[in-house]
């Protein structure tokens, strides 16, 4: 699932086996699809809040569902004290930014627990999660 047109055309031309999704976070949230698995990599820093986003990973998913997921990590030892000179810094393309912590937050408060974050030497954020039971 992906709300870019663009992203969903070029990935079922790569993999015409597969089944894509183009649509919005809202309509994607009333369908009956629940996975497993979901995939989420380099979307949360783009949007312009986390209820949406949260809804529809709740929405599309069961208890015991893992979560991959990949955002830039403004707690990062990597990522200069002067915030506003980090590259990452690059509005209105990023406008959201997550650490460890807070990032965990979200996650608890819609019902998810850390499974495993991991340590990487440059700032992107990557983390598991699991889906508790209702």
């Amino acid at each position: 699932m992906d709300i870019s047109e663009y992203s969903v055309a070029y990935a079922k031309n790569r993999f015409p086996d597969c089944t894509f999704h183009y649509e919005s976070f809202a309509s994607m949230a009333k369908s009956w699809l629940v996975f497993d698995f979901i995939f989420t990599t380099e979307v949360l820093e783009h949007i312009s809040g986390t209820r949406e986003f949260m809804d529809l990973i709740v929405s599309i998913s069961r208890p015991g569902t893992i979560i991959y997921l990949a955002t830039p990590d403004a707690g990062h030892d990597a990522v200069p004290v002067d915030l506003s000179s980090w590259i990452d810094i690059c509005p209105p393309t990023h406008i959201l930014w997550f650490n460890q912590s807070n990032m965990e937050l979200l996650f608890d408060n819609y019902g998810f627990k850390l499974v495993r974050a991991f340590t990487k030497k440059t700032p992107p954020l990557s983390m598991l999660f699991q889906r508790l039971d209702e």
